[in-house]
């Protein structure tokens, strides 16, 4: 059943990603970055915001009785601090502002993989880790804080941050290949999970 939940939630995260996606081809939600005069799309910062902490609590529902229930609105919250502040960034019209608040988004999110590992050890009883073990629950959150972490990478690389591609198109395309791989790859495994949990089930 847990899983089952975890399949439903993120079918619902692949839709709504896919939507924001059709909607970033219009020029509705452009938005230019000062002083650089570089767009950047608000319709995808929303749908992040939207549906990053429904895969968090997926991972919570996932653990099961394991991890503490308040991990169910700590995750999300987290998951939203961290893109809300580097959108406040993006947003900012002042460079110093907007260093200081991806500053602070890099330390929520490192705050997140850190309750992300810790959720890895609860669930397992601290036979598998990040980087070691091979459960389920591991390989969904290594999928998650791997991609994930692509996020941060590509925006320094962009003009929000030091400028070091400015191609729009390779920006934009890069943006929504990230997109996809994150919200593919873990739907999929999850869907995988529920699938054989199921097939378990009727063997029984």
């Amino acid at each position: 059943k847990r899983l089952a939940a975890c399949s439903a939630i993120n079918i619902f995260v692949a839709l709504f990603a896919t939507a924001c996606s059709l909607f970033q081809l219009t020029s509705s939600d452009d938005f230019v970055i000062a002083p650089e005069g570089f767009e950047v799309h608000l319709a995808m910062r929303v749908e992040w915001i939207l549906t990053a902490p429904l895969m968090q609590l997926c991972l919570v529902i996932m653990g099961g009785e394991r991890i503490p229930a308040k991990r169910r609105f700590l995750m999300p919250g987290l998951s939203v601090s961290a893109i809300g502040l580097g959108i406040c960034g993006t947003l900012a019209p002042i460079v110093a502002a907007r260093y200081a608040c991806y500053g602070a988004g890099c330390l929520v999110l490192a705050l997140l993989l850190y309750f992300n590992r810790e959720q890895v050890l609860e669930c397992t009883d601290s036979c598998d880790g990040l980087l070691i073990g091979n459960s389920e629950f591991r390989t969904a959150t290594l999928t998650l804080v791997l991609t994930w972490c692509t996020f941060p990478i590509w925006c320094i690389l962009s003009p929000e941050g030091f400028g070091v591609i400015d191609n729009a198109l390779v920006i934009h395309a890069g943006w929504a290949f990230l997109n996809i791989v994150a919200k593919v790859s873990f739907t999929f495994f999850i869907q995988r999970c529920s699938e054989l949990e199921k097939k378990e089930s009727e063997k029984r």
